[in-house]
């Protein structure tokens, strides 16, 4: 059987042998280069993804810290605000409230030195907040005794310069009707004393 085949391959032509020779390197050295090539797009396709993934953790890092920033200066903006009582307290507080949260993402990707400072800005600011706040509600409460006062004696004037009116009538008629005339005095002495006690309120108000 084989020296039958080995017969058969010595029929064959050298010319033949020459030109499979001839086929088959090349296509071994097409085969190893596209081998190397498969292998160096392989490289580069990881290290295109992990040049991709690190793009895009810096992307997020920086997208994160300046939601940071923009809430911690809008945190200060905060402070300055709720110093101004004719605001009122939510509209001090609702776009910090807002954004407050962009701080504690911060957590995710910061380094242990950056959660530290971040913690420091937190906590100074909660508390200068809750400060403000307290100082806030006093002030409002002084500042609402302040105005009742005074549009008390404002009112109060009022009504002491309409006796003080009456009485210039009593005078010029030339009335003789003493009781009349003493009812006036007693409620221009009494409206006299309660601007007294109105503006002394007042004077301590002011003075806490």
């Amino acid at each position: 059987m084989w020296g039958g085949f080995i017969d058969l391959i010595a029929k064959i032509p050298p010319s033949f042998w020459g030109v499979l020779v001839g086929a088959v390197f090349p296509l071994i050295g097409i085969y190893f280069t596209n081998r190397h090539n498969a292998r160096m797009q392989g490289r580069q396709f990881k290290e295109q993804r992990k040049l991709n993934k690190k793009d895009v953790e810096i992307s997020l890092k920086k997208e994160i810290f300046l939601s940071a920033i923009e809430a911690v200066s809008t945190g200060t903006k905060t402070l300055a605000g709720l110093s101004d009582i004719n605001r009122s307290y939510d509209d001090c507080m609702s776009e910090f409230l807002t954004k407050a949260p962009a701080i504690t993402k911060v957590y995710v990707v910061a380094t242990q030195e950056t959660l530290e400072g971040i913690a420091k800005i937190e906590a100074f600011i909660s508390s200068a907040i809750i400060d403000l706040t307290s100082e806030r509600m006093q002030l409002e409460i002084i500042s609402g005794q302040t105005n009742r006062s005074q549009k008390l004696m404002e009112d109060t004037g009022k009504g002491r310069e309409l006796v003080l009116k009456k009485m210039e009538d009593f005078n010029e008629k030339r009335s003789t009707d003493q009781i009349r005339l003493e009812a006036l005095e007693k409620e221009f002495a009494y409206l006299l004393k309660k601007i007294k006690t109105i503006k002394r309120n007042l004077e301590n108000y002011l003075a806490i």
